[in-house]
């Protein structure tokens, strides 16, 4: 690649797997990433990379949220790039569960990949009991205790246009979550979209509650447009669904700014802008917005 340079490479039908990239030679930046397309409707997800070197490299790795609803559902996707088999534990948990999660063990061989199209209901399968409509952040610890080489990711959809509408995202490893305060650009409320905030408390450190001051800002004129407080327990999931029409009625695009206040656990944000101004609207298609 020369200079501004860009290259899109088709993955052979049938493949199933990981890529690593590498630069052989040069020294300007660069950038990769994957878009699993739907085959029927030709919906993308968008994978993003992740560096070699904080792949895993933790005790454990948080997954914002896995559900089971009548629309959506979660699909769970494991690669160990590790020489090494291993065996996995995916804790999932959720205010129906109670105090303990659900849990699944997954075996992982060496540099392979494991799909599991349903996460919720492969681990109702297992033994365990599971209400409908459950959605919550799982979890995930190694048999060898650390987790590098362990990438956990998942992508959440719902049925349409003869195939699947998808969004793709992964689990953060202890010690990378924020600590204090995430900023969700890019969030829109209009006639064919709408945004959902969420807040994942990573319990990483123990199991206290943390609180957490929300604020709207409009994104036409900077003026502060809403605020809301919440307080999520740890290993807890919390989303504002219509977080613009609920916190700032009448603004159209605007950026949320997250402060934890209280708490001692790290803590996941991020924002979904679903196509769509209500539910059951249009595809219900989503896109993923990570916190920065």
């Amino acid at each position: 690649l020369g200079p501004g340079g860009f290259r899109q490479i088709e993955v052979p039908q049938g493949f199933f797997g990981w890529a690593r990239v590498e630069r052989t030679s040069g020294s300007a930046p660069w950038f990769a990433y994957a878009v699993v397309n739907d085959n029927f409707n030709s919906d993308g997800s968008f994978v993003l990379p992740v560096p070699a070197a904080s792949v895993g490299n933790g005790a454990g790795l948080t997954l914002p949220v896995a559900l089971e609803s009548a629309v959506y559902r979660t699909e769970g996707i494991l690669a160990n790039l590790s020489d090494q088999d291993r065996r996995v534990r995916l804790d999932l948990y959720a205010d129906p569960l109670g105090a303990l999660p659900a849990s699944l063990d997954v075996d992982l061989p060496a540099r392979g990949q494991v799909s599991i199209p349903n996460l919720v209901d492969s681990m109702r399968k297992a033994g365990v009991t599971i209400p409908s409509g459950v959605a919550g952040p799982v979890v995930v610890s190694s048999s060898t205790g650390a987790t590098d080489g362990l990438f956990v990711g998942a992508r959440t959809g719902n049925a349409g246009g003869g195939g699947r509408y998808t969004l793709s995202y992964a689990a953060v490893p202890f010690g990378s979550a924020s600590e204090t305060t995430a900023v969700v650009s890019g969030l829109q409320q209009t006639a064919t979209s709408r945004s959902n905030l969420a807040l994942v408390n990573t319990g990483e450190v123990d199991g206290s509650a943390s609180t957490f001051r929300i604020e709207v800002f409009d994104g036409a004129t900077g003026a502060k447009a809403g605020e809301k407080t919440v307080t999520v327990a740890a290993r807890r999931f919390f989303q504002e669904n219509g977080i613009l029409q609920n916190l700032s009625p009448g603004t159209s695009q605007a950026w949320v700014r997250v402060t934890k206040t209280s708490g001692r656990n790290p803590f996941i944000a991020y924002g979904v802008i679903n196509d769509g101004a209500q539910p059951g609207q249009r595809s219900g298609d989503g896109a993923f917005v990570l916190s920065e």
